[in-house]
């Protein structure tokens, strides 16, 4: 129904129709009003929001470089303090992680860390250690670093703490009875580990700490960069900006309802 026919229906009803054309007129207006600053907003908040996944994404690829490059060092300054040459051995050791990525759902950095507390622990044999470790985790169920220890001292024919999950180990008597035993749990671990590569879930985390090892090849590449300065500076300006134009219209919006 146009404004026309309302304002004759509202003359017939003996009712001023020049009230209600002047309303009808400033609604107009206020609804164009309207209608250009929510445009406005909703282009700035899609550049915030662009602007800020572009930040988050730059944090999060710096984060996993931070974290890598601190694991590193830590694994580098425990096989010096053991008087191994760093170099050829920290290349085995990336070697072996990366192996042992790629055959459970373990990544990487974890199993560097583990090798970092095997080297702690004086392990004669560091990466064996590791390797028992993530089975042992996967078959009993504890976390990674105290199954290094249990597995660092089951080098040495010391099953103490590992004894404490597995009663067969306290019920041996002989070092040959508790190797059994002891390789009973590793071989139910393996196998644990090898199923859950089978399942969707295993495959999801896979990817993800391939993807992560990517970004964080990235986050250390850009660290490197004479741009890496720059690059951040314009996000945070960007950012800057975005903000204080929301914070703007938000005003103008508060005024606007305001006066009307």
């Amino acid at each position: 129904m146009g404004k026309g026919i309302l304002a004759s229906l509202l003359i017939k009803l003996g009712l001023d129709s020049k009230e209600f054309e002047k309303g009808v007129d400033n609604a107009k207006q206020k609804t164009n009003a309207f209608a250009a600053g929510i445009k406005q907003i909703g282009g700035m908040i899609a550049g915030a929001f662009a602007i800020g996944s572009i930040a988050n994404f730059a944090k999060q690829i710096f984060a996993l470089a931070n974290e890598s490059i601190r694991v590193e060092n830590e694994l580098s300054t425990a096989i010096k303090a053991n008087g191994k040459e760093v170099k050829t051995t920290m290349a085995a050791y990336k070697a072996f992680a990366n192996e042992m990525q790629n055959k459970t759902t373990v990544d990487d950095e974890a199993v560097l860390s583990a090798l970092r507390l095997a080297e702690t622990l004086q392990s004669d044999a560091p990466m064996e250690a590791a390797k028992n470790a993530i089975a042992l985790s996967k078959a009993i169920g504890v976390d990674l670093n105290t199954a290094v220890k249990m597995a660092v001292m089951a080098q040495s024919d010391m099953y103490t703490m590992l004894s404490r999950y597995v009663p067969a180990l306290r019920d041996a008597q002989t070092e040959t009875e508790r190797l059994t035993e002891y390789n009973k749990l590793l071989a139910s671990g393996q196998q644990m580990l090898t199923d859950e590569l089978e399942t969707a879930q295993g495959k999801i985390i896979q990817n993800q700490n391939a993807w992560d090892n990517v970004k964080e090849s990235w986050g250390t590449l850009i660290s490197k960069s004479s741009l890496l300065s720059f690059v951040l500076k314009k996000i945070n300006d960007d950012l800057a900006i975005s903000n204080s134009s929301l914070k703007w219209y938000e005003k103008w919006w508060f005024r606007a309802t305001l006066q009307h």
